[in-house]
């Protein structure tokens, strides 16, 4: 009955005992009493005995709980215990951004929050439980150079890009893909398409605004990319043909002659080669087609049309000149080359050109846009245009020819003997010879043998040999030939400071070569065309300024 009215539990002893006794514990008061090893059975002194008395189901005491332990204990009404998890008595916070309070399989734990969660003002955590300003492993440019984020979340010291991949964009150095060189400005194309242009700009060739290793921000991806010197053109990765520059003969090919700074679309949606002369361009399509557009003043676009068959898109003030592409008749080629004022085309061992091909009065020059010609100039240019030739003629005495290269006065072919052949001006000796006659059949260059690959330029040419040496002649007056001097040579003489080079290009009176792998040019700089600020003139190589 007295179990019954205190809800005790009888069966509970209290004390220890002899024999068979019950044990009891005799006492006055419950303080007397001894403590239960349990927090769910409480003594107390009843009519002069101890006995424990089982709490009631539910919480313990405030004072039995354990705040942040994940836990909250419970008596079950028989005196004993039984631990309930609890996820919402999560520990106290530790004052770090970036980490939270969890209880993980009931136990108390700090865990680093999710890698890129934002801490204080400008932070970001590193998954690391670190508020750092970056994500661990991320890359990014920091001006030509990259940086990586470091475990801490800190950008570490910038590395620059290696000299054969100098440009940095979207976290990556980038490489050279082409190279393409005008008279007085160079593009370099790299290897996520983009392009980058330096030197003349006061026709657009640039592209843009302006400045020196300017990116061309309108183009995404270009395959190919072709500089005269007062416009350009690029072979899109679709095939298409886009222009931009000087066109006051049509030889951007979008029908009209206006100029533009921006490319604009030729019509020509098929390319796999583009190729610019001083105000003409001509593609070839990958069915063997030739398409030319612009100044037709000495039938450099006609192969074979007489100069008065302009057509519907001639401007005769300019020359029967054309501003959209036409395909050049009963011409099927290879390989496809344009200097100043001709073109040409290569087809198995034959090359084949057209337009004004010779030369032998460099002075006086043509009048400048909007100058009236001087009675000199005029009996020049009329000299000039009756040795022109629309119809394309066979270049005799040349042999088997493995590359021909074009450029204002003169022309040169690599021959499959290696040795090279030169025809054209002579009075800066660009075709190799000894003497400044103008060569009406190709001359032999003495010192250029085992040759590989050749480039023109206005008067003067440079050769890649099959060991990556590099030679040079013709004129030399800003450095050109890359002699480190201004001297003037008989024959070929090789480029000083070089090194092995894999690539070579010419542009007017500069030229530039990849070796050692960097891109390095020498000759007239007076224009930025070098792509380093200084000096005017270079007669050797200077890497390129990124």
């Amino acid at each position: 009955m007295l179990c019954a009215l205190l809800l005790l539990g009888c069966k509970v002893k209290v004390g220890a005992s002899d024999g068979d006794s019950e044990g009891d514990f005799p006492c006055q008061l419950s303080e007397q009493c001894p403590l239960s090893e349990s927090p769910c059975l409480s003594s107390m002194c009843f009519e002069g005995q101890c006995v424990f008395v089982p709490a009631p189901d539910g919480v313990l005491p405030e004072q039995d709980q354990h705040a942040g332990d994940c836990k909250h204990l419970y008596c079950d009404g028989e005196g004993d215990v039984f631990v309930q998890p609890a996820s919402f008595d999560v520990p106290t916070d530790d004052g770090n951004p970036c980490t939270e309070e969890v209880c993980d399989v009931d136990e108390p734990r700090h865990v680093p929050k999710v890698a890129g969660t934002r801490c204080g003002a400008d932070g970001i955590c590193n998954g690391a439980e670190t508020c750092g300003v970056c994500l661990p492993k991320a890359i990014r440019c920091d001006g030509q150079a990259t940086t990586t984020c470091g475990a801490e979340g800190q950008w570490s010291k910038p590395e620059g890009c290696h000299v054969a991949t100098p440009r940095c964009s979207a976290g990556k150095c980038l490489g050279f893909s082409e190279v393409a060189l005008g008279a007085a400005h160079a593009c370099a194309r790299f290897d996520d398409g983009a392009v980058l242009c330096w030197g003349a700009n006061h026709r657009g060739q640039l592209g843009d605004a302006g400045g020196a290793a300017t990116p061309v921000a309108w183009w995404g991806s270009m395959r190919e990319v072709a500089a005269g010197p007062k416009h350009a053109c690029a072979i899109g990765q679709n095939g298409a043909v886009h222009c931009w520059g000087a066109n006051d003969h049509g030889q951007l090919g979008n029908g009209s002659y206006n100029s533009s700074a921006q490319p604009v679309a030729t019509g020509v949606t098929d390319a796999r080669a583009i190729v610019v002369g001083r105000s003409h361009s001509c593609a070839l399509t990958t069915a063997g087609d030739v398409f030319c557009w612009g100044a037709n003043d000495h039938g450099q676009i006609s192969g074979g049309t007489p100069n008065n068959d302009g057509g519907a898109s001639a401007d005769p003030a300019r020359g029967a000149g054309r501003h959209e592409p036409q395909r050049i008749a009963g011409v099927s080629a290879e390989a496809l080359l344009l200097a100043d004022d001709f073109s040409c085309v290569r087809r198995g061992n034959a090359t084949t050109c057209w337009g004004m091909a010779n030369y032998d009065l460099p002075e006086p020059l043509e009048p400048l846009e909007g100058e009236t010609a001087t009675p000199a100039q005029q009996e020049f240019l009329a000299t000039r245009k009756k040795r022109s030739s629309a119809r394309p003629r066979k270049v005799a005495g040349l042999g088997r020819v493995t590359q021909v290269a074009a450029g204002s006065l003169h022309s040169c072919a690599v021959i499959n003997d290696g040795t090279v052949r030169c025809w054209g001006a002579g009075f800066m000796k660009q075709h190799g010879g000894k003497t400044t006659t103008d060569a009406y059949a190709p001359v032999t260059v003495e010192g250029a043998n085992d040759i590989s690959s050749i480039v023109v330029g206005d008067s003067f040419s440079c050769a890649l040999s099959k060991t990556r040496d590099v030679v040079c002649w013709g004129a030399n007056d800003a450095g050109q030939l890359g002699t480190r001097t201004q001297a003037r040579y008989d024959g070929a003489g090789e480029v000083a400071g070089l090194g092995r080079a894999t690539q070579l290009f010419a542009g007017g009176s500069f030229a530039c070569a990849l070796a050692e792998r960097q891109l390095l040019c020498w000759g007239d700089n007076r224009q930025g065309q070098l792509g380093h600020p200084s000096p005017p003139i270079s007669p050797t190589p200077l890497p390129m300024a990124w």
